[in-house]
């Protein structure tokens, strides 16, 4: 009866460092409504300083360049969200239909987008609109 015990003890544990490494942790707070706009690809030579992310759509991982993040619903301010969000590589897991999606796949290098849409778990981002936008 002790050497099961035993062994169920040490499953668990191999389990739990399994999970641990599968998904980044999640602090139980609830998603956030966000609203970013920049452009895909390189920085451009416009003398602004964006901040340069880049975000895995589930097919490829392309840099995103931020030029403005709003925290429409949530705690934490766009200041946070973007501290937060800079170190990580990538930045954005981006998930949606595809008709959501297509907007961004199919954007060129530089072209002004507006994507909105849930951040839950850290960097998991649920994308609800995206749209081309005018140049600021």
């Amino acid at each position: 009866m002790r050497l099961l015990h035993h062994r169920a003890v040490c499953l668990l544990v191999v389990l739990g460092l399994g999970l641990a490494h599968a998904a980044p942790p999640f602090d139980g707070s609830a998603p956030e409504l966000i609203r970013l706009t920049g452009y895909p690809g390189p920085p451009k030579a416009d003398g602004r300083t964006p901040q340069s992310l880049v975000v895995d759509d589930g097919g490829t991982q392309r840099a995103f360049q931020l030029l403005a993040l709003e925290v429409v619903t949530g705690r934490r301010s766009a200041a946070s969200v973007r501290d937060a969000l800079e170190p990580l590589k990538p930045s954005l897991f981006l998930s949606g239909p595809k008709s959501v999606l297509a907007p961004y796949r199919e954007a060129p290098d530089g072209q002004m987008l507006v994507i909105e849409g849930w951040l839950a778990d850290g960097r998991r981002f649920m994308a609800s609109t995206i749209r081309a936008a005018p140049a600021p």
